[in-house]
């Protein structure tokens, strides 16, 4: 099994502290980012990480140091991958910091690191029955949008498979299915209490109060058939984990529906699942 020095990436935005908030928000907004490792000024010396949550969770605080985690949980560049993947499911993680016994950040470590530079080269005896979720959210393709994207909402998934009357998957519906037919509206407001999810756009004005541009969706009351995505890439529970990691890795994508015997939909399997066949 490779060592994760072999598959991380090196190249990883930082912010440095001492810093105000105002830093660590330019760097995410500018590079479109939701996190970022805390090093020590003028040195690489891991000492948090901060997410966009951590930054509107005290609009009152400007110190960086008291909004960002301390102590985040880091993995040896000279480990296993399983070694990493254990730390990854343990913690419900999407990704790990890399660093050095001196505690200097080396680089990051994700999930679709592993899935398209190891799972992809794994045993291809083993297949994906035992990782496979048989629990799924599922939409009837006759469902009007903003039901199901209120379905999704609630269900927190990023895609729905779609049914029709007999049960057959007959397509998916992801957020980006929404935006090509919907209209953006955005509505703004200022608050010096609250703050918000990592999804929503943010800024800070001089005086420490919030602004927050919430984007809303005016989705037409269509049926998901006329919009979902048909031509669906699925497998079956006795496809390899390696035939799925590189079905992942070359339609960029992160689940496939699994198929029973008779082409009904049987489970959904994610890169995070497959990341148990290194366990």
């Amino acid at each position: 099994m490779p060592k994760v020095r072999e598959v991380m990436s090196t190249n990883v935005t930082t912010v440095e502290v001492p810093a105000r908030r105002r830093e660590a928000i330019d760097i995410m907004v500018k590079q479109d980012l939701t996190w970022l490792p805390v090093v020590k000024k003028g040195t690489t010396l891991l000492v948090g990480v901060v997410t966009r949550s951590d930054l509107m969770s005290k609009p009152e605080e400007d110190q960086l140091a008291l909004l960002m985690k301390r102590d985040p949980i880091t993995v040896s560049p000279d480990a296993d991958i399983g070694e990493a993947v254990k730390l990854i499911l343990d913690g419900n993680l999407h990704r790990l910091l890399v660093s050095s016994s001196k505690r200097e950040l080396i680089g990051a470590l994700t999930v679709t690191d592993i899935v398209h530079k190891v799972l992809v080269e794994t045993d291809k005896t083993k297949i994906i029955k035992p990782y496979v979720k048989r629990t799924m959210t599922c939409v009837w393709e006759g469902t009007p949008l903003p039901v199901t994207y209120n379905i999704m909402r609630l269900a927190n998934v990023q895609a729905l498979p779609v049914l029709d009357d007999n049960g057959t998957l007959v397509g998916i519906i992801a957020g980006s299915d929404f935006l090509s037919v919907s209209e953006e509206v955005h509505e703004e407001k200022v608050s010096k209490t609250t703050g918000e999810s990592e999804g929503t756009d943010w800024d800070w004005d001089t005086s420490n109060r919030i602004i927050i541009t919430k984007k809303k969706l005016k989705i037409p009351n269509r049926p998901v058939k006329d919009v979902m995505t048909k031509n669906v890439e699925t497998t079956v529970e006795q496809a390899s984990v390696a035939e799925c990691a590189l079905k992942m890795k070359r339609y960029g994508i992160d689940q496939l529906p699994v198929l029973d015997a008779k082409g009904l939909l049987n489970g959904m399997i994610r890169d995070s699942d497959l990341l148990r066949a290194l366990v």
